[in-house]
């Protein structure tokens, strides 16, 4: 067991001004609950108010440090992050996704990367340029850089300019919905699933798909989860091809409904366009539902051969593989059993341990 402190940012996970909280955080509770399952750490966390009652749950409260004042802005991350340092004076400071402070660290730094989303999505210019020099910043400052996928990997030292022996792949484990299943009201009996909370998770195309089957004579209701982006412009695509009425946008749901909804769909359209993973794959194999997904980023490697792979824009492709679900039960079961076998190679425990191996790299 390690004896002296590593310190563990969850802290500024939340979108501001709210208890909701952004999709990274799920990914350091679930790897600090693997690393502190294997009891092999002097393991402190660093939680903020929002994140305080998440981590108290799994780690013991006298290695909890937390952040009594606003964690909202980056400046106040940072201070914040400056404290808890001087506070514990750990050995090593883990951030398992987000940027490393700006403000210099006085111990080695282990930062993790989720994506390069900067590099391909849309934003505005001033934070474009605040990525483009934190992450910079970040890759020169590290002791060691984990990446989610190989994609994320090879991106990093190319873009970044990294000794590719500084950065190691660590695959993220299958998230699992723990809540039981909550009836969504309005339900189809039969539907596609997709996301919509960010712009680059490609509802456009997902809608395409549902004109194309309309076309074909199938007529599959897609449900779309989260808040959508864009969501005026979607709602005049979905009419402009002359689906709007089976095109449903279902905002944020719970736990309990993602689950219901996971459960008995027809399949789940991941047709995103850049991806440094992508979770809910994983998540909706575990359950149960078919995938059918788009070839960008690392998704080719999450998915592997459990499940058909298309370009992000191939709309006819998407929808002649659904009506092959749809109307072949064999090849549904197959892709089902697919999926389950697919989620065994993601393993928390796995991924805690080969963090933990970063750990004795760095310090040795």
């Amino acid at each position: 067991m390690f004896e002296s402190p590593i310190l563990v940012s969850c802290v500024r996970m939340h979108v501001a001004g709210t208890r909701t909280f952004f999709g990274n955080f799920s990914l350091c509770i679930q790897l600090i609950e693997a690393m502190e399952k294997l009891n092999r750490l002097n393991l402190y966390v660093h939680a903020d108010a929002t994140s305080a009652p998440h981590v108290s749950a799994i780690v013991p409260s006298n290695r909890v440090i937390i952040e009594p004042r606003p964690v909202d802005t980056v400046l106040q991350m940072e201070l914040s992050i400056s404290r808890a340092i001087r506070k514990l004076r750990p050995s090593l400071y883990h951030k398992p996704t987000g940027q490393l402070p700006l403000i210099p660290l006085r111990c080695p730094a282990v930062w993790g990367v989720a994506d390069l989303g900067y590099r391909h999505l849309p934003m505005s210019f001033g934070k474009r340029l605040y990525k483009q020099i934190s992450y910079s910043r970040s890759a020169k400052g590290a002791s060691h850089i984990t990446a989610i996928s190989n994609s994320v990997r090879d991106e990093i030292i190319s873009a970044l300019h990294v000794d590719e022996a500084k950065v190691t792949t660590i695959y993220l484990g299958t998230s699992k919905i723990d809540a039981d299943a909550v009836p969504v009201p309005n339900c189809p009996p039969q539907y596609m699933l997709a996301f919509g909370h960010q712009r680059h998770k490609n509802v456009e195309t997902c809608i395409d798909v549902v004109a194309e089957l309309k076309n074909a004579g199938i007529s599959i209701p897609l449900l779309v989860v989260g808040k959508a982006s864009e969501q005026a412009s979607l709602e005049a695509r979905a009419v402009a091809r002359g689906v709007a009425n089976i095109v449903q946008f279902c905002g944020r749901v719970s736990d309990g409904e993602l689950r219901f909804l996971y459960e008995r769909a027809v399949c789940l359209l991941f047709l995103s366009r850049h991806e440094g993973f992508g979770l809910p794959v994983l998540e909706a194999m575990a359950l149960g539902c078919p995938v059918v997904a788009s070839n960008a980023f690392a998704l080719p490697e999450i998915v592997g051969r459990s499940a058909p792979i298309f370009d992000c824009n191939d709309a006819k492709g998407v929808s002649r593989e659904v009506t092959s679900l749809f109307s072949d039960a064999k090849l549904r079961k197959q892709r089902i059993a697919d999926g389950y076998e697919n989620t065994k190679a993601f393993s928390w425990d796995r991924a805690a341990k080969e963090t933990i191996l970063v750990y004795e790299k760095v310090l040795s």
